[in-house]
């Protein structure tokens, strides 16, 4: 107890220190008191209690004593020796532990560090790149002060192209800043957007103008936002863009505006414009009050008011165009609409639609017209052409009649005069035959002549109906091979007078469109006048071939046939294709001068023209075009 006494009396020094102490020897100590304590006091107590009772020998007291102080000191120093061995291994532990603790924190370190590196080198290269993206923007991204003259800071390389001045001359503090630059009339402005913006905490938009390094104006647009810190605004940072082009398209729209409004407003059509369903009216020139009767402010307060004065006969059909024109079909119809007091007037109407660039209706832009005097002038040219097909249809008649007339003389000829002819004739040649012996020589010229003057009539009175029947018989078209017809006539001629030396040059495959009879007629003409007319030539050429052309209405083909016979005076060409026309003797060439009429009316027939060309012995070319 005195012990006891002795070390609680001084806690905080001595044995008691070691005792109280947080350390291991403090905890060591606290767990063995007990043990120290309460041993020998339960010894000697065991022992007194033995010797009181005479149980043991002092001697066997003392050796047992000495046992279990040694017992107890070895079990102390056993306990004493595990429970620092667990300490040490625990400690250990702790150190491997807090040794893997650090290599783990160092890498995750090292690994920070690193990711941190390589987040600030991303941060450096994102903000070199947006210092590059901002100086190569068209225009100047900015930040002003925050304070009441909202002096430029900091402005991007931008500034040289639109002001001419350099960033480095423009936030300098000396020379020419950023708002000397801005025409005075416009700084007001530019402060009082600057001012609400911060007042509301929104975005500012302001336009202003400035003078250039090279004294030219320029319009601006600015675009900015109060930054604030604590509350405060400390800097404004936005956008400044040029807008030069835009205000001076923006003037050219206006005076095209104004130059549009002045031509609509003048014309005496209906010009307008509606929205893309037709629900709208846009825009209606003062022709609609002239051409409707009504004003144009009913037609915006009620844009569907127009077709209520279409006429009941065109209203379902204009209804169903402008549902097409909704669709994008564009319109173009006539139309009647009746006015207020009921005259009736005519509409001409074009509408058409205009897309987006992503093909969207936009709008629909049109005009009408009044077509009403147009219409009037149709409706007069309708009834002089009904006079017109009445008086077509009388001459018709008419000429119908002329020709049962001329097919009537027609027939007299071909069967009345020709029996007379053959009389004359044959009695001529019996006169001849039975009193041969009885006349004399002039008798004999004279019957002669008579016979050959009958025989020429009978052949002028075949070419003359040859003639009528060419005008007015009944074509059928169809594809007609000259070249084979020219080849058959060549062939005949030439089985008839076998003597002549006559060289023919006949192109093959001359295709054309044509009634055959007819063509066939043209080339028997052709190629029988240039057999006949060079009949003088020992060596004859005659040729029929194709070539181009030029016509009124283009490039076309032309067929001709080539001789090298006598030919003609050119100055009488024009002559050749009239009936009767003969620019030689019949003593010279036979003929009735009735073949080349007969070629020109049925080349006239097919829709084409026939010419000569040709020189007095050198031969003549007959030239025709056919468009059946």
């Amino acid at each position: 107890m005195l012990g006891i006494a002795i070390l609680l009396a001084c806690p905080e020094g001595g044995w008691m220190k070691v005792v109280m102490s947080p350390y291991l020897g403090g905890v060591i100590i606290r767990s063995l008191l007990p043990i120290i304590i309460g041993a020998p006091i339960l010894n000697a107590a065991l022992l007194m209690l033995a010797s009181e009772n005479n149980l043991l020998l002092p001697e066997a007291g003392f050796v047992i004593r000495v046992i279990v102080n040694i017992f107890m000191l070895g079990g102390v120093s056993w306990w004493n020796a595990k429970y620092l061995n667990v300490i040490d291994q625990k400690q250990q532990e702790y150190q491997q532990a807090l040794k893997e603790a650090n290599e783990n924190l160092e890498a995750r370190v090292k690994t920070r560090t690193a990711q941190l590196e390589t987040a600030n080198n991303a941060l450096k290269k994102s903000q070199i790149n947006l210092a590059n993206l901002i100086n190569t923007l068209p225009g100047i991204a900015f930040s002003r002060d925050g304070n009441v003259n909202w002096a430029m800071q900091d402005v991007s390389d931008g500034c040289l192209a639109v002001t001419g001045y350099s960033k480095e001359e423009l936030c300098s503090l000396e020379g020419c800043t950023f708002p000397d630059l801005i025409m005075v009339e416009d700084l007001p402005k530019i402060a009082e957007a600057i001012q609400t913006a911060i007042a509301d905490n929104i975005f500012y938009q302001v336009e202003y103008r400035i003078h250039s390094k090279l004294g030219e104006e320029k319009w601006l647009w600015e675009k900015g936002l109060g930054i604030a810190i604590d509350g405060q605004i400390q800097t404004i940072q936005g956008f400044i863009t040029e807008i030069t082009s835009l205000k001076q398209t923006q003037e050219a729209l206006r005076e095209s505006e104004s130059k549009f409004r002045e031509l609509a407003e003048n014309i005496h059509e209906v010009f307008h414009i509606n929205s893309a369903d037709l629900s709208e009216m846009l825009y209606v020139s003062p022709g609609y009050e002239e051409i409707w009767g009504q004003s144009c402010e009913s037609l915006y307060r009620n844009p569907a008011s127009w077709h209520e004065s279409i006429h009941p006969e065109d209203s379902d059909r204009i209804l169903a165009a402008c549902a097409r024109l909704i669709q994008g079909e564009p319109l173009q119809e006539e139309y009647r609409i009746i006015r207020a007091r009921g005259e009736i007037r005519w509409i001409f109407a074009r509408v058409f639609p205009i897309y987006s660039q992503s093909g969207e209706i936009l709008r629909h832009v049109g005009i009408a017209a009044n077509i009403t005097e147009r219409k009037q002038a149709e409706q007069k040219i309708w009834e002089l052409n009904q006079q017109l097909e009445m008086r077509v249809q009388q001459r018709t008649a008419e000429l119908t009649a002329a020709n049962k007339e001329l097919e009537s003389f027609s027939y007299s000829v071909s069967h009345d005069l020709r029996s007379p002819l053959r009389g004359i004739d044959g009695f001529s040649k019996a006169l001849l035959e039975r009193y041969q012996d009885q006349l004399d020589d002039k008798g004999k010229h004279y019957l002669n002549r008579i016979r050959s003057g009958t025989q020429r009539m009978g052949e002028l009175i075949d070419d003359l109906l040859q003639l009528s029947r060419v005008t007015r018989s009944q074509m059928r078209p169809t594809q007609v091979n000259l070249s084979a017809i020219a080849q058959e006539i060549a062939q005949e001629l030439s089985q008839n007078h076998p003597e002549r030396l006559v060289n023919w040059l006949i192109s093959p495959d001359l295709i054309v469109s044509g009634d055959r009879q007819l063509l066939r007629i043209i080339l028997e003409n052709l190629l029988n006048n240039a057999w006949k007319f060079t009949s003088v030539k020992i060596q004859a050429d005659i040729e029929l071939g194709c070539m181009q052309c030029q016509e009124n209405d283009g490039s076309s083909l032309a067929y001709f046939v080539r001789d090298n016979g006598v030919g003609f005076d050119a100055f009488y060409a024009n002559k050749l294709f009239q009936p009767f026309q003969r620019l030689h003797t019949v003593e010279e060439f036979p003929g009735t001068g009735i073949g080349l009429a007969t070629v020109q009316r049925i080349v006239r027939r097919h829709g084409g023209d026939v010419w000569a060309e040709g020189l007095v012995g050198e031969g003549a070319t007959f030239y025709f075009t056919l468009h059946p």
